[in-house]
């Protein structure tokens, strides 16, 4: 019988005896530890902020291990780099990435590489975690309304609204009374308008405004 793993002690159930004339019997205990290994993460984010720590869950099952004994389960933060702790040599562990969101981002893919499932060996098993964000985005409707002489009245022409949200500026129009939508604003992002015109033949425009119903933000500006 080959036995691989280390020993760490031989024990004697006896140290010390005398020869006799019987026939006496000594037993020799051999006592082994298993050999250890562990596994290295290192977590990249792409299409978002660096920084963060990242939860990766693990299970390992000991093949050498015959009675019945579970899987070790357990997790790692990651920040950057982790290390697990010592694992017996051979242990096939399975890795998985809790879905992590971040705030203004949406979780695209994960991708653990070369693949979700190491063998522990002698030498360090490096595993390589990406999380793959792509920002998450967010519409706005703007409606129309109509004062004339003091009174609701039905809008029935063209009129532009000039928009800068972040780095995203363009032109709204509402088109007899018909809301206006701008989609694809990345969320967090502060969006402001400027009216363009919509002069109205025979009538002198006495004021413009915007609102949202949070009375928080300003008439004019509104944080998506």
């Amino acid at each position: 019988m080959t036995v691989r793993d280390t020993p760490k002690t031989v024990g004697f159930d006896k140290q010390k005896f005398f020869v006799t004339d019987k026939n006496q019997v000594i037993t020799a205990t051999n006592t082994y530890a298993r050999e250890q290994g562990v596994f290295k993460i290192t977590s990249k984010i792409v299409g978002a902020e660096t920084g963060r720590k990242f939860r990766v869950d693990y299970s390992c099952i000991d093949p050498k291990v015959s009675n019945g004994q579970g899987p070790v389960t357990s997790f790692l933060e990651v920040d950057g780099e982790a290390t697990s702790p010592p694992l017996s040599l051979g242990s096939i562990c399975t890795l998985t990435v809790p879905n992590q969101q971040l705030p203004g981002y949406a979780l695209d893919k994960i991708d653990i590489e070369p693949k979700p499932e190491v063998v522990i060996g002698r030498e360090p098993v490096d595993v390589t975690l990406t999380n793959n964000y792509v920002r998450s985005t967010g519409s706005i409707s703007i409606a129309q309304k109509l004062q004339v002489d003091g009174k609701p009245a039905n809008p029935d022409a063209s009129i532009k609204v000039g928009y800068t949200c972040g780095g995203l500026t363009g032109e709204a129009e509402f088109k007899n009374g018909n809301p206006a939508r701008i989609e694809n604003i990345p969320t967090g992002t502060q969006c402001e308008f400027t009216d363009l015109g919509g002069d109205r033949a025979g009538y002198i425009k006495t004021a413009s405004s915007t609102s949202r119903k949070s009375p928080s933000q300003p008439r004019n500006r509104l944080l998506l």
